[in-house]
């Protein structure tokens, strides 16, 4: 399996000016690869991220379809070693041009990291560039968004052992890594139910700043009744 990307024209139809014919096959060192995030940079780079398994990975690609060899010293693409299998679930690109990538870690918990335009660590991000969420209580992250400001909102959920069900994660943290302290409990918003399990997966921010997350509600003890859930969260 390998990473697929497809352009379309206005129209429908595959734009033949991508890639060979509308479309760009990646194949990551003979590793099982599959994509689940793209995003597309105000340069018109374009970043993808996903799993060559067992480790998280994101590659760039020019407007055109070509790998950026000016990304991942020379070979277009990062493979991020964690402690587990790992998967890029989210990118996120800053008005300066600097990656954010979300990657779990084995259903366990998440891991943020920032990189230069170059695809080198960040190092004034976090600690050596990266931010990890709590193992103890399974945070894993699902989603992420830049705000205006440059903050940074992320959601998820956490396996909450009292809780005996899933529990919904919205962070804020500063563009350093650090929580923000203003944003709901010190940076941390935590939805859960005494009767149902809820987690979150997808993540917007409207015109007036307030925030729409959205995933899934659900019995605790009869896992096949399962809905639809969609909160909105005001800015602080």
């Amino acid at each position: 399996i390998n990473f697929l990307i497809l352009r379309y024209n206005t129209d429908g139809s595959l734009d033949e000016n991508f890639g060979d014919g509308g479309a760009v096959i990646s194949d990551f060192e003979l590793h099982h690869d599959e994509m689940y995030a793209m995003v597309l940079q105000p340069d018109g780079k374009i970043a993808a991220g996903g799993i060559s398994a067992p480790d998280a990975i994101v590659a760039r690609y020019n407007a055109d379809g070509s790998v950026d060899t000016d990304f991942g010293n020379g070979h277009g693409w990062i493979r991020q070693l964690l402690n587990g299998v790992g998967a890029c679930e989210g990118l996120a690109v800053q008005q300066d041009g600097k990656l954010l990538m979300l990657a779990r870690v084995s259903d366990l918990y998440s891991y943020l990291f920032r990189y230069k335009i170059d695809g080198t660590r960040d190092s004034s991000f976090g600690i050596n560039g990266r931010v990890v969420t709590n193992p103890v209580d399974k945070e894993e992250l699902q989603a992420i968004l830049i705000q205006e400001d440059g903050k940074i909102l992320s959601t998820g959920y956490s396996y909450k052992v009292e809780n005996a069900g899933r529990v919904s994660l919205l962070f804020r943290y500063n563009q350093n890594g650090s929580f923000d302290t203003s944003f709901g409990d010190s940076g941390k918003i935590i939805t859960k139910f005494d009767t149902a399990r809820v987690l979150t997966d997808r993540l917007l921010i409207q015109p007036d700043k307030q925030i729409i997350t959205v995933g899934a509600y659900g019995s605790k003890t009869d896992i096949s009744n399962i809905n639809g859930a969609l909160f909105k969260f005001n800015k602080d």
